[in-house]
């Protein structure tokens, strides 16, 4: 989404176009650093670009951290095979947000015994400290952020003109002023731009809007979608990994492969997962803010469908996907104040009231997720649940997130299933 490449398409039967960003390419290219750290917040491209590393000759392995399930274990595997391997390499971790030992514990084993000439890329939405945490020497780590990732207006222009979006060069400057280049953001609005009537409207909305920008231009996105689209996006957004099977569950329907497939052809918004062409993700931060509309709009459709997905995860073995799908189906049931079954909830007495966001977090706060994950699953930044949970810790009385758990039991605000999680 908005790195290298921006394929600017919403339905089967529009052009696709491709925005080449030699600049983004160049950064990645100098092989003088041994690390290079991509750290911007989400949508500026740093998955885009770390998957477009141009083939030179070494093997690359990316790998993409899972929140729910990944300690690194499969890291460091792949390191020790490419060490095997004994030529240089490229190592693509994309994706990190409070690194686990096992996965340190790779990416220092790549650092100290990889051939020469072997590099690694790793991207972040927040800094780590890389020089320290893997013993290297300060120089040879090169910092990529988001004052090299924005769109440069020039490439905003061309988004818009591959987009086949035909707008006055002054509004195209409010429009590149008004995002701050923001690649995501940017992309979002030649999506829109592109089947508008009056494009110019468009950007005037954009412009005035005085809200965050992104949950704006997602919800006109999914509106403005093609009949049965846009209820396709916002209701498979429960799911981290897509594909056909799961999402025909989910839905109740058939011929969600082919419309995946037609998706991830023609736009950036999904994109194949671990090389799978039969599985995708939508991109991150889209995928999140889909999750976040739907949580917000919809808390018991939201509800349902993770229960419906816990069901599938559940009859495939995969225990740790249906315990926090149903963990999710929870969080959003009691938001909406209506269980799956159509039983109302109640408070326990002395139950403090707490806010729709704070009863989502509360939810997640048993499991092994970090804010920064459970962010990920409810649509909002990592110091953002921080804050969150510092709140809901007041309102209940307690100090910690352990103690926060036990009250939230306590008091019947936590399904008692939920301590099926590691706290």
């Amino acid at each position: 989404m908005g790195g290298l490449s921006v394929n600017v398409q919403t339905t089967e039967h529009q052009g696709v176009g491709t925005i080449s960003r030699p600049r983004v390419l160049d950064l990645l290219r100098d092989n003088a650093p041994r690390v290079v750290s991509m750290v911007a917040p989400a949508g500026y491209g740093k998955s885009t670009a770390l998957r477009a590393w141009p083939l030179d000759g070494r093997s690359v392995h990316y790998v993409q951290p899972d929140a729910v399930r990944d300690d690194g274990t499969g890291l460091l595997f792949r390191v020790r095979r490419a060490l095997d391997a004994a030529a240089p390499y490229v190592l693509v971790v994309d994706g990190i947000a409070a690194p686990a030992p096992r996965l340190l514990t790779a990416l220092f084993l790549h650092i100290h015994s990889a051939p020469e000439g072997s590099i690694l890329l790793v991207s972040s939405r927040r800094p780590i400290d890389w020089a320290a945490a893997l013993d290297l020497a300060t120089s040879d780590v090169r910092h990529v952020g988001p004052a090299e990732l924005a769109f440069t207006p020039d490439e905003a222009r061309e988004v818009l003109v591959t987009a086949g979006v035909d707008i006055d060069d002054a509004w195209a400057d409010l429009l590149f002023e008004r995002t701050a280049g923001w690649p995501i953001a940017y992309y979002l609005c030649a999506l829109l731009l592109r089947d508008a009537d009056q494009p110019s409207r468009v950007v005037d909305d954009v412009v005035k809007e005085t809200g965050e920008l992104l949950p704006g231009l997602v919800r006109r996105l999914v509106t403005s979608a093609p009949a049965g689209l846009g209820r396709f996006l916002s209701r498979t957004s429960v799911l981290i990994s897509l594909s056909g099977p799961v999402c025909d569950w989910l839905l109740e329907t058939t011929g969600s492969n082919a419309k995946l497939a037609a998706l991830a052809r023609h736009n950036s918004l999904v994109v194949p997962a671990g090389g799978d062409e039969e599985t995708y993700r939508y991109q991150r931060l889209f995928g999140e803010l889909l999750r976040a509309d739907l949580n917000d709009r919809e808390p018991g459709v939201s509800s349902y469908l993770h229960m419906r997905a816990g069901e599938w995860f559940s009859r495939r073995g995969d225990d740790v996907a249906a315990r926090w799908h149903r963990q999710a189906a929870h969080s959003a049931a009691r938001t909406s104040l209506v269980l799956p079954n159509d039983q109302s909830t109640r408070r326990s007495a002395g139950a403090p009231d707490l806010s729709l966001a704070e009863m989502q977090v509360l939810a997640f706060l048993p499991s092994h997720l970090s804010f920064e994950d459970i962010g990920m699953r409810v649509g909002r930044s990592g110091h953002a649940i921080q804050r969150l949970a510092i709140g809901i810790y007041r309102k209940l009385g307690v100090i910690s997130r352990r103690d926060a758990v036990e009250r939230g039991l306590v008091l019947g605000l936590i399904a008692r299933e939920a301590l099926a999680f590691p706290i």
